[in-house]
Parts: C-alpha cells; structure tokens; sequence
C-alpha cells in the first residue's frame, strides 16, 4: 500500500536559498476578474454598512458620553434618589480622572487603577461606596453597549476590589489578617 504512494525526493526541492531569491510575479488581481458572485456579496455588505450607521459620536469619550447620554438617559430610567448618587459619584470621584479618555480605549487594567487612585484619595471612603463606584461605571460601559457607542466586553467586569488601599474595608481585612496570624503563631 505505502509503495503506491509517490514519495518525493530531496532533488525535487530547490535548496532554500534558490526559493527565497526567485522571482515570483505576484499580480494583483484587477476588480474585473474578480468573480460576480464575490462582487455582489462585497456589495452587499457595503450597503448593509450604509444602512446601519454607528450613532452621531459613537467615537466619543467617556466624559461627553457621561455627560450628554449617560446621565440624561439615567434621568429618565432610573429612581431620583439613584441618579443623584450617580451624580455625585460622577462628579466627586470620575470627571476629573476619566473624561478625556476615549471609551474604546479603556481596559480593565484603566478600572483598576481608577479604583485603586479613589481609594488611595478617599481613605474613608467604605468598600461598599467603592463598589457603588464600580457599579456606576459598569453601567455607563453597559449603556454605551447598548447604545452602540462602545464594542467589546464591559472592562469593569474583571475589575478587582480586593486590596483597595485606603478604604475602611481594606484596613479592617487587613487588621483581621494580621491578628489571625499572630493568634495562630501562639
């Protein structure tokens, strides 16, 4: 069975340095000889394009996107108690550090050193007002999604609290650690 196969010998293959420097005409292929079965479906999705446009500013930044979609759209979906907690957060802790920053741009490891930075400035500031923090800025990345406004996974999703320095939580988890080790080295 094997000896029906042609096996190929080395003199069938030019030594490498022949191959690297041949000359080998590469021609583009001219729009013509394209087949039209190929033509019609390169139409069809540039007209599928036109026909779904990104919304007006869907490259914005985060700060515009906040200000003139976020928030508005909180004000009408969500409790006036809520969007005045989202306000403050917005103001006291996010505008100054996120608003210049493009939303397609921001990447998990952005959250984590903006929560790290709001926890190192706050040093009262509790784990569960972090979090609130986190939530606030998941749901902005969860609404520009939606709104087509942002692409990718929500980079707040694997963002990590654990150990943000400063806060109340963090320095009671520390405190229960070290008294666990010195209660267990006795």
């Amino acid at each position: 069975m094997l000896r029906d196969r042609k096996i190929a010998s080395i003199a069938e293959f030019p030594p490498k340095r022949q191959r690297r420097n041949a000359n080998i005409d590469v021609s583009r292929a001219k729009f013509d000889d394209v087949p039209d079965a190929v033509k019609q479906i390169a139409r069809d999705f540039l007209d599928s394009a036109k026909d779904n446009p990104a919304p007006a500013g869907a490259s914005s930044q985060t700060g515009e996107f906040v200000e003139s979609v976020y928030l508005p759209w909180a004000q009408e979906q969500l409790k006036p108690s809520t969007l005045k907690e989202y306000r403050g957060i917005w103001e006291r802790h996010l505008k100054a550090r996120v608003s210049d920053v493009w939303l397609r741009d921001v990447r998990t490891y952005d959250v984590n050193g903006w929560l790290q930075d709001i926890a190192r400035q706050n040093r009262g500031l509790t784990g569960s007002s972090l979090q609130r923090v986190k939530s606030f800025i998941s749901g902005v990345f969860t609404n520009a999604k939606n709104q087509g406004y942002f692409d990718g996974v929500n980079p707040v999703r694997d963002a990590d609290l654990e150990g943000a320095e400063g806060t109340e939580d963090s320095r009671l988890h520390a405190r229960r650690n070290r008294s666990d080790v010195h209660s267990s080295g006795r």
